[in-house]
């Protein structure tokens, strides 16, 4: 009650002053001194209300304020500080955000580029056999995932292309063109279970794969001399047990074969090549 009694005391003795200057016009500068004089004599009469230092004054013109209003101020100061920090925060946190996502898919741009690179270097050809010239070309098209095999032949008689996981004869698949009476072709694709004539079995999967076929076309050994040419297109996976990875280190086996005779039977010569 004494503390309050002071602080009323001076508030309305300062209240008192200015407004008094202003109405009671007859008072002089020289009394509104004077009892400021007085006013800040009771003041430091009790050091507990103000402490001595010019920056602590305000913190006694900060007490005229109630507790509630004093609690509501810190309330707003502190949620009108946190808005702030978050502000400030937001564009910082957005940046590292977006930051990280384009690392990410940069990653995944660079990984599925090196991987279309992988593929679309998956084209070459070779010679096979000299006698009878046999040759074959390979590319691979990564955006319809085909892989397209062209087996040029200077023999009458029948020829095969096949895809195993190791260039083995069993187990495999394979696509083997005869040649007809009248000088065109059969193709048909079989599954090899065993190594005779026996184990040559039609696929399940035979609609799975694309266009194979053979025509008659010039030898590119010399452009002239008749050949046949067998062309087979699948793609990596076409529900069997071998599946085509365009991306392999160690590239794709792939087995083939020269008959005896136009219509199929055992072959006269076989081997295995790497598509790479």
């Amino acid at each position: 009650q004494h503390w309050r009694r002071s602080v009323t005391d001076s508030a309305l003795g300062v209240i008192w002053c200015v407004t008094g200057a202003s109405v009671r016009v007859h008072l002089s500068l020289g009394a509104c001194a004077e009892r400021r004089g007085r006013i800040l004599e009771r003041l430091h009469a009790r050091p507990r209300l103000l402490a001595t230092s010019r920056a602590s004054r305000g913190v006694f013109f900060f007490s005229l304020l109630s507790r509630r209003r004093m609690w509501k101020a810190k309330v707003v100061a502190a949620g009108i500080f946190t808005v702030l920090v978050v502000w400030a925060a937001a564009p910082w946190f957005a940046i590292g955000a977006t930051r990280n996502g384009f690392e990410s898919l940069n990653e995944e741009l660079n990984l599925n580029s090196r991987k279309l690179m992988e593929a679309s270097a998956l084209n070459g050809s070779k010679v096979l056999l000299n006698s009878p010239y046999l040759f074959v070309e390979w590319s691979y098209e990564p955006s319809s995932d085909d892989y397209v095999l062209d087996l040029t032949a200077e023999t009458p008689n029948w020829i095969s292309l096949g895809f195993s996981d190791s260039c083995r004869m069993v187990p495999a698949e394979a696509v083997l063109t005869e040649v007809n009476g009248d000088g065109s072709f059969k193709t048909g694709i079989y599954s090899m279970t065993r190594k005779n004539i026996r184990g040559m079995e039609p696929a399940d999967n035979a609609l799975e794969f694309g266009d194979v076929g053979a025509v008659v076309v010039p030898s590119p050994r010399d452009g002239v001399t008749p050949a046949t040419k067998l062309t087979v297109t699948r793609k990596s996976n076409v529900g069997g047990s071998i599946t085509l990875d365009a991306a392999s280190s160690g590239g794709i086996p792939v087995i083939w074969a020269v008959g005896r005779t136009p219509t199929m039977a055992y072959h006269q010569h076989d081997g295995c090549f790497t598509m790479q």
